[in-house]
């Protein structure tokens, strides 16, 4: 996986890039973030959604906890680029709104808008 960062609107963010399905579990990304935060001194990141593994989107999978429990202890903000219509017909929505991830977490329909929600204040 590849961290490159990138100035939008006064923001730095850590575009994030890399094979299909490379983000698999939860410990991955809490170490993304780790990386990112300490290394990179970013708190804002951009992903395709190729990027990440299809149990992210299994409620089932444990995954959303802990990414919950991740974003709250890191204090980051995730933007997710692709296609997420089938996420209507899906309870992930709220989910990330009874969590509270809706401020932290939120898909985009390309990396214009996802730069875009992560450069808001």
């Amino acid at each position: 996986m590849d961290i490159n960062i990138t100035a939008h609107r006064g923001e730095q963010i850590a575009l994030i890039t890399g094979e299909n399905g490379e983000i698999k579990s939860a410990d991955t990304i809490v170490r993304l973030m780790d990386d990112i935060k300490h290394k990179h001194h970013a708190d804002k990141m951009l992903a395709d959604r190729g990027l990440i593994d299809e149990s992210f989107f299994d409620l089932r999978s444990g995954f959303l906890d802990t990414l919950s429990e991740a974003f709250a202890t890191h204090r980051m903000k995730l933007a997710i680029t692709g296609d997420f219509s089938f996420v209507e017909n899906l309870a992930i929505k709220a989910y990330l709104a009874k969590h509270g991830l809706g401020k932290a977490v939120r898909f985009a329909r390309n990396r214009e808008e996802g730069l875009d929600w992560l450069s808001q204040a």
